[in-house]
């Protein structure tokens, strides 16, 4: 049995339909799945992770909560259409492929 090591941001990546593709308005979502130096998932929580979306715009909302197996959900919803971008940071260090270019279509 491997135990992990401290947390790596440059080793933890995203999941999910949220790190690209959203509509105006709806919720969308991401789980951040977080990696030693060495690519070993970790098993708990507690770490400090963060979200940021940029531009930003009146009716943004994030969050991120701690899942407490070693992932975390981030939540978002971005009022209009365009081009935004999701920054996702252990501390201050991006985890891999942070920033990510989210297109942001017009809801159905």
């Amino acid at each position: 049995t491997v135990v992990p090591g401290r947390a790596a941001a440059r080793c933890c990546h995203a999941v999910g339909d949220g790190v690209r593709r959203v509509a105006a308005g709806c919720p969308a979502e991401l789980r951040v799945v977080a990696c030693d130096a060495s690519g070993n998932r970790l098993r708990r929580g507690g770490l400090a992770l963060r979200a940021l979306l940029a531009p930003r715009q009146p009716g943004q909302e994030v969050a991120v909560r701690d899942a407490g197996d070693g992932s975390y959900v981030v939540t978002y919803v971005v009022p209009y259409s365009g081009k935004h971008t999701l920054a996702v940071l252990l501390g201050n260090k991006a985890i891999k492929g942070s920033p990510f270019t989210i297109e942001v279509h017009p809801a159905p």
